[in-house]
Formats: C-alpha cells, sequence, structure tokens
C-alpha cells in the first residue's frame, strides 16, 4: 500500500508516468514504471513490485543433542523483485 502511494505521488508531481497491468493478488505487478524523465544525472531505480516464483517443501535434517537424528520439513519460496529500469533479482526465503 505504501509502494502504491509512493509511487502514485511520483506521478502526480509529474517525475514519472505510471501503467496498470494485472490485478492485485495474481501474482503479477499491478504497477509498472513505463518512464522516468532524463532530468536526473542518472536514472532513479524504483523497487515496482514483488511476485512469488515458486513454493515447495524441502526436508532437511538434524541432529539433536543426545547425538539422534531428525527429520523436519522447511517451506521454500521464491520470489522475483521487479525494479523500474527492468532489471530483476531473485531470492529465495524458508519458513
Amino acid at each position: 500500500m505504501r509502494k502504491t502511494a509512493f509511487l502514485l505521488t511520483l506521478t502526480a508531481l509529474g517525475l514519472m508516468s505510471l501503467t496498470t497491468t494485472g490485478f492485485a493478488g495474481d501474482g503479477k505487478c499491478d504497477i509498472c514504471v513505463t518512464s522516468i524523465p532524463k532530468t536526473h544525472s542518472k536514472p532513479c531505480k524504483v523497487k515496482v513490485c514483488t511476485e512469488v516464483v515458486d513454493r515447495c517443501t524441502v526436508e532437511k535434517k538434524a541432529c539433536g543433542p543426545c547425538g539422534k537424528t531428525y527429520c523436519y520439513v522447511v517451506t521454500v519460496i521464491t520470489y522475483k523483485d521487479v525494479y523500474s529500469d527492468g532489471t530483476t533479482r531473485i531470492w529465495k526465503s524458508s519458513i
């Protein structure tokens, strides 16, 4: 919500143009930056959205204090950040 308000404020000030693509909650960007003015010495890079790319469960093994091994399950989520200059960053988080 804060990111959307920030981008809309920049649009209202005439600092950038925005177009909407997709709908919120469908795993796609709901706001994408289409142009950045050339008034800056170098283009601004703004994170536009974060998408969930993959979600899987992984079984791991650990060793208890008495030396006995046990198994547990971890959910790994892969995310993709999309930036205004077209670059992306993929990262993972486990819960």
